[in-house]
Order: C-alpha cells, then structure tokens, then sequence
C-alpha cells in the first residue's frame, strides 16, 4: 500500500520521553514526552487537518530493538525527505507568536533573535532533520509558530499547510552556515565536497559518540549501518568506507 501523506517531528530528546508502549497503553500521561507527542499531533490537527499521520523516532522506533535501530538510522534522512513537512519543537525558546505581515513587538523580536541560540542547533542529528524536508515549520515552547523553512509559495501554503510564519531561510543559512540553496533543495549540494558538508557538524554534539558519524549516514547518500557499541573511531571508518 502506499505510505499516506505524514508529517514527522524534531526535538530535542529528553529523559522521560515517551515510546510506542507508553502511547499505545497510555501510560506515563503526565510525562513531557507524552505531552510532547500529544501536543504535536494537536498541532496537525488544528493546522494540518489533512495529514492524519505524525512520525516521531522516540515512537515509531523500538529503541530496544538493534535491528530497527540500525534500519532507522540508514533510511531515517528518506523518511524525513518524503514527509509532507517537519515540525521543529524548540523547547528551550519561549515568547509570543510572530505575526505573519508587518512589525513585530520588543518581545517578539527577542523570540525571533532568541531562537538563533536554541540547543536544537548544536545537536548532531538534528542537522539531517533541517536538510531532508523541503518544507519545516519551527515552534517555540509555546507550541507558537516562529517561521518556516523551504520554498513556500503562496498558493503551496494556502492549500496545504495554512500559517506558517515568515521564511527563516536566511537567518538559518547565518546561524548553521548552510548555503540557502541547500536548505531550500538539499540537491544542491550534489557538487559539495567532504570537507563543506563537514563543517556543518561544527559545533554540534551527540550524546553517544557514534552518532556524530552515524548521523551523517544519509547526507552523504550511505547507509552502512549501524552497530553502537563499536566506539566513535569505528563508526567514522564505516563512514568513509561507505563513501
């Protein structure tokens, strides 16, 4: 059958978030993870109502499971890539929505200059979550729309996604140092070098060491595998064989 039409979610993992048990039993309701998931799938419906799907990693995959794992990180970019779009869920920014036209208050240009310095932006996987959807909306604690990425066009946002705040696409080029080509059409950066694309990984961090190769399986096109326990230093070699 064919995959109907989804969106997927970026966050930033916490230590109670919540999995595929946890929601199917509804457990550990008052979890921020649960909340989480809840309040992502609230926000598709009231601003989505035509996708009636939402892919989040801390759910749809078993992170007990080695196997699913492994698959998740070699096709987790083309998941991201055939979403219909991707909600950012910045948790450690607050303040009020950014209006779609006209100025902007004094506190909603400090959220708009605050969401520069989120966490979000100094994590590893969360590099391949910005390239592979064309079209990513970022919220801040609030659930509040902050801006989007990708190549709106008045008609595209009208018929399929309703408000999504204004384009981020230059600021995101200034805070991650990405060429706003790339962010708009990740097949841009087809004729990149190694060494570009490895300076976007400047700055960012993972909390387990082989992620910061494993996460850069699907922008450079590979999908070795993964194997955690075989220490960071394996994990770059598996890289650069693959490539």
């Amino acid at each position: 059958d064919a995959t109907p039409p989804y969106a997927v979610a970026s966050h930033r993992w916490r230590s109670d978030e919540a999995t595929f048990k946890d929601i199917s039993k509804r457990r550990n309701t008052t979890s921020s993870g649960y909340r989480k998931v809840l309040a992502s799938c609230q926000h598709i419906k009231d601003n989505i109502p035509r996708i009636e799907w939402l892919w989040i990693d801390t759910v749809c995959l078993k992170q007990d499971s080695s196997l699913e794992v492994s698959e998740g990180v070699n096709c987790m970019f083309q998941w991201y890539a055939a979403a219909e779009i991707c909600l950012v869920w910045l948790w450690d920014v607050a303040g009020p929505a950014l209006p779609e036209h006209g100025s902007v208050s004094t506190k909603q240009q400090v959220l708009k200059e605050n969401w520069r310095h989120s966490e979000w932006f100094r994590r590893g996987w969360t590099l391949q979550e910005l390239l592979a959807p064309r079209w990513v909306v970022f919220l801040n604690f609030e659930w509040n729309i902050i801006g989007h990425k990708g190549p709106f066009d008045e008609e595209t946002v009208a018929g399929n996604f309703g408000h999504v705040g204004n384009s981020l696409d230059e600021d995101l080029a200034q805070v991650t140092r990405i060429p706003v080509a790339v962010l708009r059409h990740y097949q841009c950066s087809k004729n990149l070098g190694f060494e570009e694309k490895m300076q976007w990984m400047q700055g960012r961090e993972t909390t387990k060491g082989e992620d910061m190769w494993y996460s850069l399986f699907g922008i450079f096109g590979v999908a070795p595998g993964a194997n955690y326990g075989e220490g960071e230093g394996n994990a770059k070699r598996k890289l650069l064989r693959a490539i």
